[in-house]
C-alpha cells in the first residue's frame, strides 16, 4: 500500500473555534428568544467540524477511519441505550480531536472508550465492559454465528429479522419466500404439489405439503450456511417455511432439554389468549445454549435424482466434518396469540378486499386455523429452539428478548473459547 493511499485527512486545529462563533453571538445578543436555537445550531456546527477530523485506528497490520457510528452500534449491541451510546462515542472523538490525535492504535482506543464507559455509566460499568471485550473478540475471530427465526404466517417475523440484523450488523438475511421460489422454478414438476397454503386442503394435508417445502428450502439455504461456516459470514435466516428440525438436532440427547408440562401450559394459555406474553417470559428465559445444538443436513428422499442425492450427502460430509465448537447457532421461534394472529390476517389486502363481513370472515377463519396449525406443529420442535411469544403492539419486547438471548449464547462461545484453551495449554 503506497503513502497516497494512506494519507489521513488533517485540520489545522488551530483556524477551527470549536465553542464561538460570532454571527451565533451577534444574533443570541440581538434576539435573546432566540438563544436556545442558536445554541442548538452552533452545537450542531461543532460536532460536524469534530467529524471533518478523520483520525487513523491501526489494528494489527490494518488500519480503519475512527467512526462514532460504529461506536455507538458496537455499544447498542450489548444493550446501552442510544441516547447513551452516542454521548460516549462523542466524547471520545472530542478527546482524540481536542488533543490533536492524528493515529492511535485499538488497545488505545479502547482504553479510553472504557474510561468514558465508567464515567456515563454509572451501573456496573465493569459489566459493560467485559461484555463489550466478549462481543468485540466474538466478531475480530470472524466467529460463525446463524440465526434462524420462523414461525406461523403473519406475525411479523421478517420486521423482528431486519430489525435484529440491523443491530448485529448482518447484512445476509435469507428469505425462506424467495428461496422457496427459486427452489420451485428448479423443480417445476413438483412445484404444484407443494402449495400447503391452498385452502381448499384440509389441515393434515397442509403439514404435508408444508413438510416438502421445508425440506426443499432446507436445501435451498446450503450454499449461505456453507459459506458462513467457511467464511465467519453470519446469516439470518427466517420465514414460514422453516422447521428447524432439518436444520438442528440434539448432540447428546440424555442432555437434551425437556420443556416442562408448566412451560407447555402456559404457551397454550397464551395462544388461547388467557394470559399474557410477558408472564411466560418472566419464568421462561428461554436460554438455550448453542452448545448442545449442531447443524446438519437430512438424508436425501427416495424420489430425489442420483446428482440432487449426491450433492445431499457432500452436504451431509461437510457438516459432519466441520468443527461445529467454532459456531454459534440459535433458533428462535415466534409464537402468537389466536387473539393477535386473527387481527393480522383480517388485515390482510386479500381479506379486505372481500366486501361481505360473513365472507370475509370464514375466510379469516380459514386461514387463522391453518396458519395456527403450522404454529402447533412447529411446537413439537420446541427443544431445538427459544420459543419466544411476540406481541404485535410491542415488537421492540420481542426484539430485546432475541437480542439478549444472542448475547448471552456469545458469552457461552467466548468461555467455551478460553476453558478449551486453558486445558491446551495444561497438556
Amino acid at each position: 500500500m503506497n503513502t497516497q493511499d494512506q494519507k489521513i485527512v488533517q485540520l489545522d486545529l488551530s483556524k477551527i473555534d470549536f465553542t464561538q462563533h460570532s454571527k451565533f453571538n451577534q444574533e443570541s445578543e440581538i434576539n435573546g428568544d432566540g438563544k436556545q436555537n442558536m445554541d442548538k445550531n452552533l452545537e450542531n456546527k461543532t460536532v460536524n467540524l469534530y467529524d471533518l477530523v478523520k483520525i487513523k485506528v491501526t489494528l494489527n497490520d490494518n488500519y480503519y477511519i475512527f467512526s462514532r457510528y460504529l461506536i455507538s452500534r458496537m455499544l447498542t449491541l450489548i444493550y446501552i441505550d442510544k441516547q447513551t451510546a452516542a454521548s460516549i462515542a462523542k466524547s471520545i472523538k472530542k478527546k482524540l480531536v481536542e488533543k490533536e490525535v492524528k493515529e492511535i492504535n485499538q488497545n488505545q482506543l479502547e482504553e479510553i472508550l472504557f474510561e468514558t464507559i465508567y464515567q456515563q455509566i454509572p451501573t456496573n460499568p465493569a459489566g459493560v465492559i467485559g461484555t463489550y471485550k466478549i462481543v468485540s473478540e466474538f466478531y475480530r475471530m470472524r466467529t460463525p454465528i446463524v440465526i434462524l427465526i420462523f414461525g406461523a404466517p403473519k406475525i411479523g417475523k421478517s420486521n423482528i429479522a431486519n430489525q435484529l440484523a440491523d443491530k448485529m450488523n448482518i447484512s445476509n438475511v435469507l428469505q425462506t419466500d424467495i428461496i422457496s421460489c427459486v427452489m420451485e422454478m428448479m423443480h417445476v414438476g413438483d412445484s404444484k404439489q407443494n402449495h400447503w397454503n391452498d385452502i381448499s386442503i384440509d389441515l393434515d394435508e397442509t403439514i404435508k405439503r408444508y413438510e416438502q417445502r421445508c425440506y426443499q428450502v432446507r436445501k435451498g439455504a446450503n450454499t449461505d450456511i456453507q459459506k458462513c461456516l467457511s467464511q465467519g459470514k453470519p446469516v439470518i435466516i427466517e420465514g414460514t417455511e422453516l422447521n428447524p428440525s432439518f436444520f438442528l438436532k440434539i448432540k447428546n440427547e440424555d442432555e437434551q432439554i425437556i420443556k416442562s408440562d408448566q412451560i407447555k401450559q402456559k404457551l397454550s394459555q397464551y395462544i388461547e389468549g388467557s394470559i399474557h406474553e410477558r408472564d411466560i417470559l418472566d419464568d421462561y428465559s428461554i436460554e438455550q445454549d448453542s452448545q448442545n445444538i449442531q447443524l446438519f443436513q437430512p438424508e436425501p428422499q427416495e424420489w430425489e435424482s442420483a446428482a440432487e442425492k449426491d450433492r445431499i450427502r457432500q452436504a451431509i460430509d461437510y457438516f459432519a466434518k466441520f468443527n461445529q465448537g467454532q459456531l454459534v447457532i440459535v433458533a428462535f421461534h415466534l409464537v402468537i396469540s389466536k387473539k393477535q394472529h386473527r387481527f393480522n390476517i383480517n388485515n390482510q389486502q386479500v381479506i379486505q378486499k372481500i366486501s361481505d363481513s360473513k365472507e370475509r370472515e370464514i375466510q379469516t377463519d380459514i386461514l387463522l386455523n391453518k396458519f395456527q396449525a403450522i404454529q402447533n406443529h412447529l411446537l413439537k420442535q420446541c427443544s431445538l429452539s427459544c420459543t419466544i411469544p411476540i406481541d404485535i403492539n410491542c415488537q421492540q419486547h420481542t426484539l430485546d428478548t432475541v437480542q439478549k438471548i444472542l448475547l448471552k449464547n456469545i458469552e457461552n462461545w467466548y468461555y467455551r473459547q478460553n476453558k478449551s484453551q486453558d486445558k491446551k495449554e495444561k497438556q
